[in-house]
């Protein structure tokens, strides 16, 4: 699962991976999303 993580300008990506023993966390840098337009489909 890829998650952006924190509620300001910027959100740091990070990527959960379940395993057999847990979850492995890896975090990637920081990156600014644009919020989708109401009404618009992907």
């Amino acid at each position: 699962m890829v998650i952006p993580v924190n509620n300001g300008t910027a959100q740091q990506m990070r990527r959960v991976t379940k395993l057999e023993q847990g979850i492995e966390v890896e975090y990637f840098d920081n990156f600014s999303f644009v919020p989708m337009l109401q009404g618009k489909n992907a």
